[in-house]
């Protein structure tokens, strides 16, 4: 049986202060649609027999778990600290995990209980982020922290990887490449950045950028922050982990009407893909809101809303078409563990062409991250190592699942779970 956490009580050390915790007693589910049948007129497939979970953590490990119990069958422990994804092969026997060097192909017995590392590609920069194109084909990874501070020193790239030949094709400098997301076809690839409005379309076959996206919404210039709070000196600010950053033109920093300011990247971290038509959006972090567009005719750009709400998280279900994203009510704050823990979030599921929200479920202290699986079901990521499953037909709340992922007491959140 999964393990059912009726409350989280404790709230401690939380290694990079990046975390959205447990369901407070007080959350409900709300939305601006019921929604509840708007699911009925899919046909939803047919569950698969067995289907495991790869769990990338804030702490580097890999945990592999069986969805259907909640167990952990093995873990892997040679990946850099907070990890955003794993490369799932066909079979789920094989997967490609970020490592301190490059990237590594681990390859699993059948009853999972053993692996071996049979390739190792090593990378100009550790990658903080993979991706996997959807035919299975190419693995991209990203050396800039999807997230909420610096990118790092120097040099940053996008390294893509051929599966079916295990070759590496091709590193590409960018400004701060920290997600990549792929076309249906599997024939381009989008680097969405933390640091730039651009969006550079890698076209697969020459490995070169073919064109450029702009995100409208960040071409206008940051609201600059009030006299009081641009005037802070390091002393004055509340923001810990922030005194070392200058709020001049606010390009790294977010003002609160309590003259706080948050240090936070004005530019987005994720970015999806719509697999029946290519629709591509991308959240804008401090802008409180979403941007899509169609690849083929980017001037046609329209924007979703989310006031009071900093968008985090996304990706289009498969079956519906509809956009499912992790929002939360403020940004994270390097070193402030225990009050990150604390940051309310939701889960929304949005419907793009109609452009109402479905189902909105709201959580005290959040989810983190939130992945759409095989089993019609979708597994958001939080703080605590919890997950927590919903029914991607219902909206409902199926399970929390948490046996294994590691001490009860400790806050450190899981990030991405691939399948």
């Amino acid at each position: 049986m999964l393990e059912k956490i009726a409350s989280i009580l404790s709230i401690g050390f939380l290694i990079l202060g990046v975390a959205c915790g447990g369901e407070s007693d007080s959350a409900d589910t709300t939305s601006t649609n019921d929604g509840l049948n708007d699911t009925a007129s899919f046909v939803w497939p047919e569950p698969p027999d067995e289907l495991l979970a790869f769990v990338t953590t804030v702490t580097g490990k890999v945990y592999v778990l069986n969805t259907k119990d909640g167990g952990v069958i093995n873990q892997i422990d040679a990946a850099p600290a907070s990890i955003h994804g794993v490369g799932v092969m066909e079979g789920q026997r094989t997967i490609y995990v970020p490592t301190f060097e490059g990237v590594d192909k681990v390859s699993f017995s059948s009853d999972m209980t053993t692996f071996d590392v049979t390739k190792s590609f090593a990378l100009q920069k550790p990658p903080l982020m993979l991706s996997l194109s959807p035919d299975r084909t190419m693995i991209a990874t990203g050396s800039s922290e999807p997230a909420f501070w610096s990118v790092g020193e120097g040099k940053q790239f996008a390294s893509f990887m051929r599966t079916d030949t295990d070759e590496l094709v091709g590193e590409l400098e960018f400004d701060s490449p920290a997600r990549i997301s792929f076309s249906p076809d599997s024939k381009f690839a989008y680097v969405v950045q933390q640091n730039s409005s651009e969006i550079p379309v890698v076209n697969l076959e020459t490995m070169s950028v073919e064109k450029t996206l702009n995100n409208k919404v960040l071409e206008a210039a940051f609201p600059e922050c009030d006299a009081l709070a641009a005037s802070m000196t390091a002393e004055d600010s509340c923001t810990p982990g922030a005194q070392e950053l200058e709020p001049e033109g606010c390009t790294l920093c977010r003002c609160k009407a309590d003259n706080t300011w948050y240090c936070s990247l004005v530019t987005p971290g994720h970015g999806a893909v719509r697999s029946s038509d290519g629709l591509f959006c991308v959240v804008n972090l401090t802008r409180e809101s979403i941007t899509c567009m169609a690849p083929d005719d980017p001037e046609s750009q329209w924007v979703i809303e989310t006031p009071g709400d900093f968008p985090h998280d996304l990706h289009f279900d498969p079956v519906t078409g509809y956009l499912w994203f992790q929002s939360m009510q403020r940004i994270p704050i390097a070193a402030d563990e225990q009050g990150n823990t604390e940051i309310p979030c939701a889960i929304t599921v949005y419907n793009v062409e109609t452009r109402e929200v479905l189902k909105r479920m709201e959580w005290d202290y959040g989810l983190w991250h939130v992945s759409l699986a095989p089993d019609n079901k979708a597994y958001a990521s939080g703080s605590f190592h919890t997950v927590v499953v919903y029914d991607r037909q219902t909206y409902e709340k199926v399970e929390e699942v948490r046996d294994g992922l590691g001490t009860v007491g400790a806050p450190q959140p899981i990030m991405e779970i691939d399948f």
